[in-house]
């Protein structure tokens, strides 16, 4: 019996869904990937998780016209800025024209939308940018998305994780990006 593995030539085009939001790891992630995994004929998914619209409608709200103040406007306003968030990470796939890409913007907790999406979607690998959790995040006992993806995800995760140490003797805000495999299958 053959195993099927990642980086295997085959004639049937991967889904390779990338999670996007306005983090920079998020777009080194994106970079990361088109230079490293992505290759003609594959279809990227960027996928971008607001949250439920209960949520942070305090913050917004006094930058929300009257008639959007409702929930159903929070639902159009956050699913607005997603695709424009979405549209912005798009320019980066231009790198290979061949590769289709598909914008999807979903509404709820980011771990378990993320996992149910991919296993929807039939993904072959997740790609996801490794924020950096401040300590209150971490004495506040925040959620860590990537390693709730980790855990409950089918296929192959990566995380970029963004350095932010210079490179090279002259480098004018250059900066590397490591990669952990997160997840192998």
């Amino acid at each position: 019996m053959e195993s099927t593995r990642f980086y295997d030539e085959r004639p049937e085009p991967r889904r390779i869904v990338v999670v996007i939001d306005d983090a920079e790891s998020a777009r080194a992630a994106l970079g990361w990937a088109m230079h490293n995994v992505i290759r003609s004929g594959d279809i990227i998914t960027l996928l971008h998780v607001h949250p439920s619209s209960g949520r942070g409608e305090e913050r917004i709200k006094d930058f929300v016209p009257v008639q959007l103040q409702s929930a159903e406007g929070n639902r159009r306003l956050h699913r607005l800025k997603g695709f424009q968030l979405a549209l912005s990470f798009k320019d980066l796939c231009d790198i290979n024209p061949e590769a289709k890409v598909e914008i999807v913007v979903a509404e709820g907790d980011q771990g378990p939308t993320i996992v149910s999406l991919t296993k929807k979607l039939g993904a072959t690998a997740l790609i996801m940018g490794q924020h950096k959790r401040c300590l209150l995040g971490r004495i506040l006992g925040k959620k860590d998305t990537p390693a709730y993806c980790i855990k409950n995800s089918d296929c192959l995760v990566l995380a970029v994780q963004q350095r932010s140490g210079r490179i090279g003797l002259n480098a004018n805000k250059k900066t590397a990006s490591e990669v952990r495999i997160v997840k192998y299958l």
